[in-house]
């Protein structure tokens, strides 16, 4: 695993000031490489610096958090965000995806802690490396551009955010399991496996962010909504 970027964007230097101290400290803990930028503004961060993991402002001049957040998913950026807000009013519009926790001000060296090994989770979850061969050859596959996985006989499909698939050769929906459902991924039914951070809803099947609808078995089904809910607990706690 590579270095890990941490973003600060936080208009107020003195709570900017405080994250990078608690930050610094938690890091220190670990025995991942970090760095930690700060930016007073949304355009300047998306002009110099990508983070894997961002604790952002929601109320900016200019931009505002959510509007970056809403940036970063439109132009497929995977940056786990952590708000961090004195307006609680702003929440509901400030969730969704790459949204792993809130923090309310005055911020607290504990939650803060607590949302940063979140995120770190995720990221560890969501960076897995598979290699596979496929029709072009020996490819690595990141779970984190996986949506689901199909079994294809003695094959698997694995689709991907524009509902494209590569066709496995070497690995079964079995082998995939094996690998994936420790890394939140979910059965939905005999044929299939599903990524939890790309479900957007579930009814009678399982909606992902990019609209693809997949069937549900009545057998799986109330195992994945727990598991979705709990995921979203923990997302949001």
């Amino acid at each position: 695993m590579g270095k890990i970027l941490i973003g600060i964007c936080e208009d107020d230097k003195t709570s900017a000031d405080i994250l990078k101290e608690y930050i610094g400290k938690i890091v220190a803990e670990t025995m991942m490489e970090f760095e930690i930028h700060h930016f007073f503004n949304a355009g300047e961060m998306i002009e110099q610096f990508e983070p894997d993991i961002l604790f952002l402002d929601i109320e900016m001049p200019g931009m505002s958090g959510i509007e970056l957040k809403n940036y970063y998913i439109q132009n497929n950026k995977k940056v786990r965000i952590v708000f961090c807000t004195s307006h609680i009013d702003n929440m509901p519009e400030a969730f969704g995806e790459n949204v792993v926790g809130f923090l309310n001000k005055p911020l607290k060296y504990q939650e803060v802690k607590e949302k940063l090994c979140v995120a770190l989770k995720s990221y560890k979850l969501e960076n897995c490396y598979i290699s596979v061969r496929t029709n072009s050859g020996i490819e690595h596959i990141n779970s984190n551009d996986v949506y689901y996985v199909e079994s294809y006989g003695e094959y698997s499909k694995v689709y991907n955010e524009a509902k494209k698939y590569k066709l496995v050769l070497d690995h079964r929906l079995i082998d995939f399991e094996k690998i994936l459902l420790n890394h939140n991924f979910i059965k939905i039914n005999k044929q299939m496996i599903v990524s939890l951070n790309k479900i957007k809803s579930i009814k009678s099947f399982v909606e992902l962010i990019n609209g693809v609808e997949l069937k549900i078995s009545r057998r799986y089904k109330q195992e994945v909504v727990d598991n979705y809910m709990a995921y979203l607990n923990e997302m949001c706690s």
